[in-house]
């Protein structure tokens, strides 16, 4: 679980990852509740590419032979993003179906709290049953899966250096084998982000 504060960088931070495996001709598959497709891959193609995702996008001046270059490594890796997915079955459901097809190396649900839950009555009964189900999945599927989360109110407000302060339930980072919040690293908050918007290296500070 990778958890942090609203605009804080945690999709990037999963694409960073993401980018690390298609580049070692992994197949990754994201399933992004809230970002389209075109989102999440000209924010992976940016950070491939160290350029802004958002010049990209617009067709601004940029290597466009490096985006090519880019886009045929995702092509051949196979990976597979998924942007209208929002229940926890259904979600289920289709990662057994893409490990089916062709074997995954790494799930990203991007993020945990906009996850529905058939039934559940509570955001609590939600996020743990929720949890519980991708915790039971990635050991059927001997699959690791990145969930991202935002981080509690009160937790944003203490910037400790612990890690439990998911939002919505306790057992967010109880399930997850590797629990991780993260921080500005830098001094100046305006400054990290301006640099985070031109798509320019920032420091982050992980609590794991």
């Amino acid at each position: 679980v990778i958890g942090g504060y609203s605009n804080l960088g945690k999709t990037s931070a999963s694409l960073n990852i993401t980018a690390s495996l298609v580049n070692q001709k992994k197949r990754a598959v994201f399933y992004s509740l809230e970002m389209s497709k075109i989102d999440i891959l000209s924010k992976l193609v940016g950070i491939m590419t160290n350029q802004s995702g958002l010049t990209i996008i617009k067709n601004f001046e940029h290597d466009s032979s490096a985006v090519k270059d880019a886009m045929k490594k995702i092509s051949d890796s196979k990976m597979t993003i998924h942007n209208n997915k929002y229940d926890m079955a259904s979600i289920e459901f289709s990662m057994y179906e893409e490990h089916s097809k062709t074997p995954v190396d790494l799930f990203v649900i991007d993020f945990l709290q906009l996850v529905t839950v058939k039934g559940a009555k509570t955001e609590y009964e939600t996020i743990t049953t929720a949890i519980l189900q991708l915790q039971q999945a990635a050991k059927r599927l001997k699959v690791p899966i990145i969930v991202l989360s935002q981080i509690s109110n009160e937790g944003a407000k203490m910037q400790s250096e612990t890690v439990m302060s998911f939002k919505g339930s306790g057992s967010i980072a109880s399930a997850a084998d590797l629990a991780i919040e993260i921080q500005i690293g830098e001094d100046n908050k305006v400054d990290w982000k301006t640099k985070l918007y031109n798509g320019e290296p920032v420091k982050m500070k992980w609590n794991i």
